[in-house]
């Protein structure tokens, strides 16, 4: 699975994800996509985060072979940090074998 910050799908994601600085308090969203690169479906999909603070608004639970769809993150910090969050997602799902 990749992971890039555009539509068009050129700009990966490569490592953690700087999502800079935003104030106690307040909120931001970000617009991510993933790609299946298998040739496979993948189901059962779910996405977590290292951060408390970080939720995942909006992400599919299926994901079907070479196809890309938009995820939807929100980070609320409860404090202001000067360098910005660096996060990491994880994704779990389950792979479709087609005979």
């Amino acid at each position: 699975m990749k992971i890039f910050k555009d539509k068009d799908l050129k700009y990966e994601v490569i490592g953690e994800f700087d999502l800079g600085i935003v104030d106690a308090g307040k909120s931001k969203d970000y617009e991510y996509y993933i790609v299946n690169e298998t040739s496979n479906d993948l189901v059962d999909l779910t996405i977590s985060t290292m951060s408390e603070e970080l939720k995942i608004v909006q992400y599919p639970t299926q994901l079907k072979s070479h196809e890309s769809i938009k995820i939807i993150l929100k980070w609320t910090p409860s404090i202001t940090i000067k360098k910005g969050l660096k996060t990491s997602l994880v994704f779990k799902a389950s792979e479709i074998i087609k005979p």
